[in-house]
């Protein structure tokens, strides 16, 4: 399922409050026209009211196709989880808690950084 949340956040060029809905979650098979957005980086994109300008807010996001049968959860390398966990023991945690809601046959990955998370879609054919 698409997870989307409505967040006040910071203007990261003029420092005034933005509200900006970001995408924890995008089910292509349910909503495919999220996989080009995804892809062509325009998801979890906010314009600034007073200044006019555009914000990317970084966050960790479950990509899942139920169609391939895939589930990739990303994660910026600058996100606080890998700081304070590591990438290898947040690749741990995170594969647990995949492996305990996705269906029999799913193939699961841990990606960290953009290049990371397309080569991980990528291989699967996509």
């Amino acid at each position: 399922m698409t997870q989307v949340g409505v967040y006040k956040l910071k203007c990261g060029w003029c420092g005034s409050e933005v509200e900006a809905a970001l995408y924890h979650s995008v089910n292509v098979t349910l909503d495919p026209e999220l996989k080009g957005k995804l892809f062509k980086q325009e998801l979890n994109i906010a314009a600034c009211e007073r200044c006019g300008k555009l914000n990317r807010y970084e966050i960790p996001l479950l990509y899942h196709d139920m169609g391939e049968r895939l589930m990739v959860y990303y994660f910026p390398e600058e996100h606080e989880e890998v700081e304070e966990l590591g990438k290898e023991k947040l690749r741990e945690k995170v594969m647990n808690m995949m492996k305990a809601m996705a269906g029999e046959g799913y193939t699961l990955d841990v990606a960290i950084g953009w290049e990371e998370f397309k080569k991980a879609v990528a291989m699967r054919g996509h």
